[in-house]
């Protein structure tokens, strides 16, 4: 570490240090909010998230000598790493929203054929004493979705948890989200592991006192204190220990004021912060990890469901009790049904239960192990390190290839895991089809005493085919999966008959505005401001043409930009700091003088080229018009038909970005469910709304 000033060196810099009034009035000339007065309030109009930004402040406010040791000072306490690591870290999530979509459709695919083939109606896999075990086929599919499903899970954790890390909030004074709060807890790959755990804690407990009640909670109890941060951890605490660096200098008080001022209104402060959060993610996800694999291992030793029901003889009264305590931790209380005191048929309820467990934890870990493995990789980054992860915001729908993705050579990602699901669905899908083509639609999933079709509930009926499903499984945006498939095969989006066929990707059979998808190859990519500046940053273009309404400002239909009412987006205001003299607006807002004065009010340095065109004109003409056959472009907009516009959809040197402002952050969504409107957020949303089909009715951001 830098060490601190001290003897002549203390009283030569004491003497050179401005005065606090000299300092303020230095703050006030850098563009934006006076840093020094900055509050949780005002802190959004300062830009951040580069280290650039923070040399830029000092060496503006403070002599170049001063500048230079707090400059060294602030490298040596790890916070242009920890710049760093935010990237990476967000360029994960990122990556990580793609395999988790990846793993929800593959999830729902399984769901399908298991709800298709499995069913019985004439208990055909019953046996003698009245009890059903699924037949090899069925098992197969049966285990197949839950393993999907526990996939699923750990991908949704590792998800939620690194965006809400990224979302830490920008000053230290206002309270970061429950799910952090609640760590690891709030991991459902934890309570997964806590539960398989529960089940092998009863029944031992059972051999030894008849009663695995007690042995049960005393299991949960022990697995709450787990994963929670010791006083030693929180004492190594990164950004702990950088502010206590910055107040050990010899440092007159207002300097120490300035730096830490700087480094809460540029992002350091929460770059701090994030790291240490990823670290103690990483903690409560090992530990996960070692319980759900000592619970796997355990539970593999019993027997499974097909020798439980093929056994000759029945359970004794030990086997019996331990099959009865297995049992308990999973029911939720809510079943009036009294339990079965038949030997045998306890023992294959016990093993269906222990293989849910096991198809559970069999799913779930390895994308623990993967992402763990990478989480880490990313706190270790290095300032040498080349970037491990570039990402654009994409959803697939049919688990094609990924998106704008960059990743290393080696990430696995579920690639292994995936494999086997599509795997058993090329096996079994033919088998549904062929069904579907000689004897129709199931009754129990497409009934034929269906209601009147002014009566028929909207998320169950195919506006295509007109049948009504028995559940939304089958049917997503009015539209079932087989018509579904139907209209990619032809080359058109199935959700939306307004869509232009050019707005269809043939590489990944997607729409890219209906599946909010992004395709490398197209050269159009879905996203954020911080989507545009990785971009910038890896293609270096020659020139960058940014849209305003909706895009760089939050105004609506060519509207007058009002400084205090508006906002800018903040990503892009670092991009145009950043590459101020490669940055252009070309909008369709006709009040220029106001955009440039909104720009300016916002921290926009220098004049930047605002150019209004008005239709007929093509924006695509304007972006092309003088560009060298060398040069490369960035044309950001938040129209679909501008950046697909025949002029420069095959031209190689314009790379497009669909802007959506906010697309990461957690909505609030207003629903209408069966006649009630319900409050949820978007997480909510996703895993319930093919559930219970709930009807997008407003959307109302945080």
């Amino acid at each position: 570490m830098t060490e601190t000033l001290s003897g002549r060196d203390l009283t030569s810099a004491q003497n050179s240090f401005p005065s606090p009034e000299e300092v303020f009035q230095a703050c006030a000339q850098i563009p934006g909010p006076n840093i020094l007065e900055v509050c949780p309030d005002n802190i959004w109009a300062c830009v951040c998230g580069s280290y650039q930004f923070v040399q830029r402040d000092i060496h503006a406010v403070l002599p170049p000598s001063i500048a230079k040791h707090i400059d060294e000072f602030l490298c040596d306490v790890g916070v242009p790493l920890a710049f760093l690591v935010r990237r990476e870290l967000v360029n994960y999530k990122k990556v990580m929203l793609y395999i988790n979509e990846q793993g929800l459709s593959l999830e729902r695919s399984l769901a399908q054929l298991s709800t298709f083939l499995n069913y019985d109606p004439d208990n055909t896999h019953s046996f003698e004493d009245d009890y059903w075990a699924p037949s090899v086929c069925s098992g197969e599919l049966l285990d197949a979705h839950m393993q999907c499903k526990g996939r699923s899970m750990a991908t949704t954790d590792v998800r939620r948890l690194c965006k809400d890390i990224c979302a830490l909030p920008r000053h230290p004074q206002d309270p970061r989200r429950q799910s952090l709060e609640q760590l690891p807890r709030s991991l459902k790959s934890w309570v997964l592991s806590a539960g398989a755990a529960a089940v092998l804690a009863a029944g031992d407990a059972a051999k030894q006192v008849q009663n695995g009640a007690a042995a049960v909670q005393q299991a949960h109890g022990e697995i709450e204190d787990s994963g929670q941060m010791s006083s030693e951890a929180e004492a190594s605490l990164l950004h702990v220990h950088v502010v206590a660096a910055i107040n050990e200098q010899a440092w007159p008080e207002h300097v120490k004021q300035f730096v830490r001022a700087v480094l809460i209104s540029r992002g350091g402060d929460k770059a701090l912060r994030m790291r240490d959060e990823l670290r103690r993610l990483c903690n409560c996800i090992e530990s996960a990890l070692q319980r759900g694999e000592t619970a796997l291992e355990q539970l593999l030793i019993f027997p499974n469901v097909l020798e439980m029901s093929e056994a000759e003889n029945d359970l004794d009264d030990e086997e019996a009790c331990v099959a009865l305590a297995q049992i308990t931790p999973n029911l939720s209380g809510k079943c009036s049904k009294p339990q079965t005191a038949c030997p045998k048929k306890l023992g294959v309820k016990a093993a269906m239960w222990r293989q849910r467990h096991i198809n559970l934890l069999s799913g779930s870990l390895p994308p623990l192990r993967e992402s763990l493995r990478w989480l880490q990789a990313i706190d270790g980054t290095t300032e040498n390190s080349s970037g491990l992860f570039v990402a654009g915001d994409a959803r697939e729908t049919d688990g094609g290839t990924p998106p704008a993705l960059f990743v290393p050579s080696d990430f696995g990602g579920c690639k292994a895991l995936d494999d086997v699901f599509r795997s058993i669905l090329l096996t079994y899908k033919p088998k549904m089809h062929h069904v579907l083509s000689t004897r129709g639609w199931p009754e129990h999933i497409c009934p034929s005493d269906a209601v009147p079709e002014i009566k028929r509930p909207r998320h169950k009926c195919c506006r295509k085919c007109k049948r009504q499903f028995a559940s939304a499984l089958w049917v997503q945006k009015e539209v079932c999966s087989i018509c579904e498939e139907l209209f990619r095969d032809e080359g058109r989006c199935p959700f939306n008959a307004t869509c232009n066929p050019s707005w269809f990707c043939k590489h990944h059979r997607s729409c890219f505005a209906c599946d909010a998808h992004s395709c490398a190859e197209c050269r159009i990519l879905r996203g954020d401001g911080e989507i545009v500046r990785e971009l910038v940053e890896r293609i270096k273009p020659a020139r960058i043409f940014l849209d305003f309404d909706r895009t760089l400002a939050n105004t609506k239909s060519g509207s007058v930009p009002v400084v205090g009412k508006h906002r800018i987006d903040m990503d892009l205001l670092c991009l145009m700091q950043l590459y101020s003299s490669s940055c252009e607006v070309v909008t369709r807002n006709p009040h220029k003088e106001e955009i440039q004065a909104f720009l300016v009010a916002n921290g926009v340095v220098g004049t930047l080229p605002v150019h209004t065109l008005k239709r007929p004109r093509s924006k695509a003409e304007f972006v092309v018009q003088g560009l060298e056959s060398s040069e490369q472009v960035v044309f950001v907009d938040d129209s679909i038909l501008e950046l697909l516009d025949p002029l420069i959809a095959a031209d190689s040197r314009v790379h497009r970005v669909l802007f959506l402002r906010a697309l990461l952050d957690y909505p609030t969504l207003l629903f209408c469910s069966r006649g009630m409107l319900v409050w949820m957020d978007a997480v909510q949303f996703v895993s319930q709304s093919v559930v219970n089909g709930l009807r997008l009715v407003a959307f109302i951001a945080k």
